[in-house]
């Protein structure tokens, strides 16, 4: 009787539990006012995502606007600041909701996405313009360079997307270092198919004309297709690198984001909700840390 006891909890607990890769990252940012530095650990389930992170952060205004150092009373000391953020995106329907919670204040915000993140894996495919026409492009460029990534040897994936620096076009040039790991390239996959499911919903649901809807998510199965083939073939991504370009004379914006190990494991399904002592912002900063009101990241 104690065994089947045992046996019934164990399959409720199971029950309540969903299979959830852990990736461990560090990452880096360099900007024109500064930098940050930390560690991130993303949990990707079937639905949803959750990165928490631990950042440290060393803003100077004087290095935004270089000429403020011959001006004595516009000139401002280094200011470091550590914090701690998690983002919560849950998948369902045809939207993707990020829930960014704040733990110094028990306080969070919410913001749907409609699908936009995944809709970011087209620029490695397609040239598309403000009014959303595209055309195939030749985007992204697999390299025969090698280097090793801790555990990992990695190939170079190099890829440009349009961008613009005031109203001078410049190339947002990402970075990526894949390599073979079974945990690694099923995370990324699973993580995959959250976005694009959403995505195509969110196109399904649209008020465009059938056969622009049929014209869109056939583009969006094209770039889900090669996207998927080039991680099953190359590996999954264990180091990210993205130039952006920032405003004129002010230098480029540079991320690195780095893996530092993959596991996986059942964890309750409730991890992935924000937690109940935790209270809505009411007005865009209010209830934030001191430092999260710029939106620097």
């Amino acid at each position: 009787m104690r065994q089947l006891a045992l046996l019934i909890i164990g399959l409720v607990s199971f029950g309540f539990s969903i299979p959830v890769y852990v990736i461990e990252k560090e990452i880096h940012s360099k900007m024109p006012m500064g930098e940050q530095k930390g560690k991130e650990i993303e949990y990707i389930a079937d639905g949803y995502v959750k990165k928490v992170r631990t950042i440290e952060m060393k803003t100077d205004m004087s290095k935004m606007l270089p000429f403020m150092k011959n001006m004595p009373q516009m000139k401002t000391e280094p200011k470091i600041q550590k914090r701690e953020e998690v983002e919560l995106l849950i998948y369902k329907g045809k939207e993707a909701v990020i829930y960014s919670m704040f733990p110094e204040t028990k306080t969070y915000r919410e913001q749907e996405m409609e699908g936009i993140a995944a809709a970011l894996f087209l620029l490695w495919f397609y040239d598309c313009d403000d009014e959303g026409n595209c055309k195939p492009a030749q985007n992204l460029k697999v390299t025969n360079e090698f280097k090793n990534v801790g555990k990992w040897k990695a190939r170079k994936i190099i890829t440009k997307v349009k961008g613009f620096s005031g109203d001078t076009p410049q190339d947002i040039v990402m970075t990526q270092w894949l390599a073979k790991d079974k945990h690694l390239l099923e995370a990324r996959l699973l993580q995959l198919e959250n976005m694009f499911r959403v995505l195509e919903k969110d196109i399904e649901s649209s008020g465009k004309l059938k056969a622009d809807r049929e014209k869109a998510k056939k583009m969006v199965r094209d770039a889900y297709k090669k996207v998927r083939e080039l991680y099953e073939k190359y590996g999954a991504p264990v180091m990210v690198e993205t130039k952006m370009p920032s405003l004129i004379g002010m230098g480029d914006a540079v991320s690195v984001e780095t893996v530092k190990s993959v596991t996986k494991k059942n964890l309750p399904k409730n991890f992935f909700s924000v937690p109940k002592d935790y209270k809505p912002m009411g007005v865009p900063g209010q209830g934030m840390p001191p430092g999260y009101e710029g939106g620097y990241r």
